[in-house]
């Protein structure tokens, strides 16, 4: 029953996204819901919607998601995102390694293979407002708030509670009840 709950919940999220985006017509190679970097485009997108940032006085103009390393992820986040809002801030995305950038960010989303990489831990980014989002295939307890994960052919996430205490954000408790929760 969670899993049926959690892929309506899941597929509805995604198709909202997709007709707020696109209206019923894809326009893209990147706007295909088949391929994983679309998806986990709009699973972030879609965070956003759950995340409660209000409590974190950044200073910045734009709301920043930064993209570490090289990943198809970072197109579909423009193509999804282009011309939207979130928190009433414009969105610029980036691709960096730097802590300078990783510290102006609400979202810091760490591809595949590149948190070895990072010289950044949750302490040094503790009470920033930053959502750590992975795609590991387990959850990086000294690193990640979200992960994106695969199981059974399909994405799934799940969430590790005391790095987003650690954060200084709040979730919902609509995507605290989706989510598979490691801890």
């Amino acid at each position: 029953m969670k899993y049926k709950a959690l892929f309506c919940f899941l597929f509805l999220l995604l198709l909202s996204a997709v007709k707020e985006t696109h209206g019923n017509e894809f326009q893209g190679p990147n706007d295909d819901l088949s391929n994983e970097s679309t998806l986990k485009a709009l699973f972030v997108y879609n965070f956003t919607k759950h995340i409660d940032w209000s409590t974190i006085n950044t200073p910045n103009n734009k709301f920043v998601i930064v993209v570490t390393g090289k990943s198809d992820v970072t197109n579909s986040l423009i193509s999804i995102l282009k011309n939207r809002k979130i928190q009433e801030k414009p969105i610029e995305i980036i691709e960096s390694t730097s802590l300078e950038d990783i510290q102006n960010a609400q979202i810091l989303f760490v591809t595949r293979g590149t948190s070895k990489k990072l010289d950044v831990n949750v302490e040094k980014l503790s009470g920033k407002g930053i959502l750590i989002v992975t795609e590991e295939s387990r959850i990086n307890a000294q690193l990640s708030c979200i992960n994106i994960i695969e199981t059974q052919g399909k994405l799934s996430f799940e969430i590790n509670e005391s790095n987003i205490k650690k954060s200084g954000i709040k979730i919902s408790s609509q995507l605290r009840s989706l989510a598979r929760n490691e801890e």
